[in-house]
């Protein structure tokens, strides 16, 4: 995958070989299902209150183009819900592809000309808010700390799969889109 004029690594192959591999379904295993159900069923709550942390968190976010700001929930919410069909169903992280709407969203930063370091800090808190999320549910479902570690641990590391796989092709979106941008305005001077 390359980014800009660096190369990124290859996706790491978590998910479902870090699955307990026994005949029997663990505990942590039933609750790392019961997060992804969950966040498909609270993706549009988890994607609000994502933006409000951004709103809460970056200042500069309140003088952001209409667009950015109201595209911005819709964006969050198709990340969690792509996020939660991984970890129920937990392809190889190669085959995980970017929301369209976050692609999509990127591209309106470019145009907007919003710094790629401002989209990069939204999924950083948008991280935040998941981890805020999952911790809590693992939480509520789980009796020991071993398990909830467990847990904790295999949902951690799909996210980071996860995150992984999709940021390139955000990324790439925004400089693409960024390049494109900044040749049709020096074209239209």
């Amino acid at each position: 995958l390359v980014c800009g004029h660096r190369s990124l690594p290859p996706p790491l192959a978590w998910g479902p070989r870090m699955r307990h591999t026994s005949a029997t379904t663990s505990d942590a295993d039933v609750a790392v299902r019961d997060v992804a159900q969950r966040a498909g069923r609270q993706a549009g709550a988890l994607g609000g209150d994502i933006w409000a942390r951004v709103a809460a968190s970056i200042p500069e976010a309140a003088g952001w183009k209409p667009a950015i700001n109201e595209f911005g929930p819709a964006s969050a919410e198709a990340n969690i819900r792509e996020l939660a069909a991984y970890l129920s169903r937990a392809p190889e992280p190669d085959a995980m592809r970017a929301p369209v709407l976050a692609l999509a969203h990127a591209r309106q930063f470019a145009r907007d000309d919003v710094p790629l370091a401002a989209l990069l800090r939204i999924y950083q808190l948008g991280h935040e808010v998941w981890r805020d999320f999952y911790v809590k549910v693992l939480g509520e479902q789980l009796r020991t700390s071993e398990e909830i570690v467990e847990a904790a641990g295999i949902v951690s590391a799909m996210t980071f799969a996860y995150l992984h796989a999709t940021s390139a092709e955000v990324i790439a979106a925004y400089e693409e889109e960024h390049v494109r941008a900044r040749e049709s305005g020096e074209r239209g001077r």
